[in-house]
């Protein structure tokens, strides 16, 4: 077979990539885990929401967003941030 069949170019993996981008991943304590697509004035109860909502063993005071290197950790009760394309969103579980 000729390889050249099996590879991509590289604007359809830049494509690609730049498709992941524009998701969010939601994972940790909700309903249901995954990527969500980006979208204008998306917050992070609204991706939140998008993923089935935080599970009975959710700690909604300690929410972290990745951006990028950085990391932040958000108090649901008291601030709800707006959300960018390629964070990741990280839902610990509380201790009782």
């Amino acid at each position: 077979m000729n390889g050249a069949l099996l590879t991509p170019p590289a604007t359809q993996i830049l494509k690609l990539a730049e498709k992941d981008k524009a998701k969010v991943k939601i994972r940790g304590q909700v309903a249901k885990p995954t990527a969500i697509a980006w979208t204008k004035n998306l917050t992070l109860k609204k991706a939140l929401k998008k993923a089935g909502g935080t599970t009975k063993l959710a700690n909604t005071t300690k929410v972290k967003v990745t951006r990028g290197n950085k990391v932040f950790t958000v108090d649901l009760r008291k601030v709800d941030p707006m959300i960018l394309p390629g964070d990741i969103i990280d839902v610990p579980e509380r201790f009782f």
